[in-house]
């Protein structure tokens, strides 16, 4: 079932409508993987549920132009055996999302959003080409994907991240399609409802140097509700757009930088933990130290598990500190092994999911807590796979938990 709903708010900052501007061209392939074969052509059957025996999700895309045409984004599972257990072709989305819980994965080509589960599939229509934030409620598998939609009626009309709501939270799941006008920071799932913050974009009001940002919550079928707004310098910038759900504490929490901490000659950058209330949106803020480590997050990777933040660095490190600010400094625990070797790194149901680029690329599995590692696979076919476009590269992985 698909409904509209229309809500408006405000603000890019300038070095994110830069961000925009520079993006280069990416047609992506999302997979469900294990290993075997793969060419430019989605093979296997049509993908219509989730096959039992899927043990992971892969997205492949071109980072660079000139794209194919036709550009296309496909959806590929395989099981643990590295059989094809299904496809489904979709047009191009740059930065697509794929989120995945037990018993069903989300995921997005740039004319849908596709729900798939064990009992089938269904999806929503969209006209969308580049991912903006997600999340999933890993309990309830409940997910709320944003898009950066822009200006698609005209200059004129305002700056829009519109979204879908996959909602399984009371009875059968439905995907609901809404519309935003502001720009997502930052984003996460509890239970049925989604919490973002955003920024006012479209505000004739706006400084150049100044950000006013909007703590918004939404649910199936309902308009974003605004619950505060504030104001802050353009160069405070979020190290993961995806935050997290604190239940227990009753707040959404991430990580600020001011200015972005983002190499090592930053590495000892002071991080702000930002802890929203999720039912008036309040904020509270506490300094976090990064010694000697880069503290922005690779996207996709900050999470929640026993009142902890856990998050991987751009330098491949797993770091944490607890989710109620106790802590002044953050704690190193574990590193993903040749690091230098990762293509790409997902942290979801307590699991860190892995592809490395070595001349056999594999899809490793790690415990979030110690770097235990809990699965190996050769996948023999993506070779090939990134030979068959221009520049192509694996863009996400998200582990199916069993």
């Amino acid at each position: 079932m698909a409904n509209s709903s229309t809500n408006s708010l405000a603000s890019t900052p300038n070095k994110a409508k830069r961000l925009r501007l520079v993006l280069t061209l990416s047609v992506s392939v999302l997979v469900v993987a294990s290993a075997c074969q793969v060419t430019a052509d989605a093979p296997g059957d049509e993908l219509t549920s989730l096959p039992a025996s899927a043990v992971a999700v892969l997205a492949v895309g071109i980072e660079a132009e000139p794209t194919p045409r036709p550009a296309s984004t496909y959806i590929i599972a395989f099981d643990a055996a590295g059989k094809v257990v299904g496809s489904k072709t979709g047009a191009l989305m740059y930065s697509p999302m794929v989120y995945a819980s037990k018993d069903r994965v989300v995921a997005t080509t740039g004319d849908a959003v596709y729900e798939f589960t064990t009992g089938g599939m269904q999806k929503v229509s969209i006209n969308e080409n580049m991912g903006q934030a997600g999340a999933i409620d890993e309990t309830t598998g409940t997910s709320t994907l944003w898009f950066n939609t822009a200006k698609p009626d005209g200059p004129a009309t305002g700056y829009r991240n519109d979204y879908v709501v996959a909602d399984n939270s009371a009875g059968p799941s439905q995907l609901t399609h809404g519309r935003f006008e502001g720009y997502v920071r930052s984003v996460s799932q509890c239970g049925d409802r989604a919490y973002v913050v955003a920024e006012d974009i479209n505000s004739p009001r706006r400084v150049p140097t100044r950000a006013t940002n909007g703590f918004f919550t939404t649910t199936r079928g309902t308009r974003p509700t605004l619950l505060r707004t504030w104001e802050q310098s353009i160069e405070v910038s979020p190290v993961s757009r995806r935050g997290v759900c604190w239940k227990r504490g009753g707040m959404m929490v991430n990580l600020f930088s001011y200015p972005p901490a983002t190499s090592a000659s930053e590495a000892s950058a002071v991080l702000t933990l930002v802890s929203n209330d999720l039912r008036t949106g309040m904020s509270t803020e506490k300094p976090v130290t990064v010694p000697g480590r880069v503290g922005a997050a690779m996207r996709d990777t900050l999470t929640l598990h026993n009142d902890r933040l856990y998050w991987i660095n751009t330098a491949g490190e797993m770091l944490s500190v607890a989710a109620d600010g106790s802590e002044g400094t953050v704690r190193f625990e574990w590193s993903i092994p040749d690091a230098r070797q990762a293509r790409i790194a997902n942290v979801g149901n307590g699991i860190v999911a892995v592809v490395t680029k070595d001349s056999t690329p594999r899809y490793i599995e790690y415990s979030l807590v110690d770097g235990r590692t809990l699965r190996t696979v050769p996948l023999a076919w993506l070779p090939k796979t990134l030979t068959s476009f221009y520049s192509a590269e694996v863009l996400s992985v998200a582990a199916i938990p069993r």
